[in-house]
């Protein structure tokens, strides 16, 4: 395994944090603008994954967000690559005070 993932190995704990539709709120004056968002922060532990039919599953999701185009990966290229899923221990949203009712449908869709 990459040198540079050492640490992770040693110590897998992890946060991460997201958001979803952000767009500016503008106002009148410019330090009253703000923005419209909806957010998630979550803790867990990273677990690094080896077998290569998962390591490709994980590569298809991720490549999936960007094109409907399908791909075929090297064995050389996935065994190359450092793939790991986040078992979350804990996971907090904030919601965007302007539109709840979203916010918690994203949480919803976010816990499934």
């Amino acid at each position: 395994m990459n040198r540079a993932l050492t640490p992770l190995l040693k110590k897998p704990n992890v946060c991460f944090e997201f958001d979803l539709i952000t767009e500016p709120k503008e106002s009148e004056e410019p330090c009253s603008w703000g923005m419209k968002y909806q957010s998630a922060i979550g803790f867990g532990k990273a677990i690094f994954i080896e077998e290569l039919d998962e390591k490709r599953k994980a590569m298809d999701i991720i490549m999936a967000q960007y094109t409907d185009q399908q791909f075929e990966f090297a064995e050389d290229k996935v065994k190359g690559t450092a793939v790991f899923k986040v078992e979350i221990g804990s996971m907090t949203g904030r919601p965007n005070p302007d539109d709840v009712a979203k916010a918690k449908a994203f949480a919803r869709k976010v816990l499934a």
